[in-house]
Order: structure tokens, then sequence, then C-alpha cells
């Protein structure tokens, strides 16, 4: 019988519902947006989007860690 209680790595009480996505790990990302924007230019950092969800999540991220003003200044590239 396959067991039923999440990996040892989520930890059931830090979110109100399933949905919910752990505040630290949030923090994390941004830490991470805003080190990668502090070393290399704008214009020098490559984003790939294909419109999926994972993509969107990364543009949100990326808008709120950084500013919609240096993301704009990002290249994207689009896959359909």
């Amino acid at each position: 019988m396959p067991s039923t209680s999440p990996p040892p790595s989520v930890d059931p009480a830090s979110s109100s519902s399933p949905g919910d996505v752990a505040p630290e790990l949030v923090a994390e990302a941004h830490r991470v947006l805003r080190q990668l924007v502090s070393t290399h230019a704008p214009e020098r950092i490559g984003v790939s989007f294909n419109g999926g969800k994972d993509s969107m999540v990364t543009v949100h991220l990326l808008v709120a860690a950084v500013g919609e003003a240096l993301v704009r200044g990002m290249v994207f590239f689009v896959f359909d």
C-alpha cells in the first residue's frame, strides 16, 4: 500500500491549504533573483517563456522580486 504522508521536506503545518506556497520558498526565490540581477545587467538575462504555469510563475516571481521595469529589460525567448 502506498504511503499517504507528505515527503519529509514538506511541512503540512506551514501552509493553510494544499495550494499555498511556503513563504520561505518565495522569499528564497526572490533572494536568488535579486542576486542574479545584482550580478548581471537585465539585458544579459534571458528568460524562456512558453505560456505554461511554470513560465507564468517565473515571470511573476521576477516582477515581484526586482520590479517590472527591470524585467522589461530582460530578453524573453517565447516558444509556442
